[in-house]
């Protein structure tokens, strides 16, 4: 499946950064936070939120691995 990505464009091998890994991951846990301090306010947000700290996470998975989104998605 990975090749396969690769060769449909959707993500390129790039070489392991930690910091890049670290980054991703301390917006996720940021969003996180704030996804949790939302919640009683305006819970139709916090899972706005909620869900962009579910694709960081994702992309610091992805880079971890070597990988990253590439192009664009509909």
């Amino acid at each position: 499946m990975v090749k396969r990505l690769e060769m449909e464009g959707k993500i390129e091998k790039i070489p392991f950064d930690l910091n890049t890994v670290r980054e991703a991951i301390d917006i996720a846990q940021r969003d996180l936070y704030a996804a949790e301090m939302n919640l009683q306010i305006n819970d139709e947000w916090a899972y706005n939120i909620s869900y962009n700290a579910v694709l960081s996470a994702g992309r610091a998975l992805m880079f971890s691995r070597g990988y990253r989104p590439k192009g664009t998605f509909p």
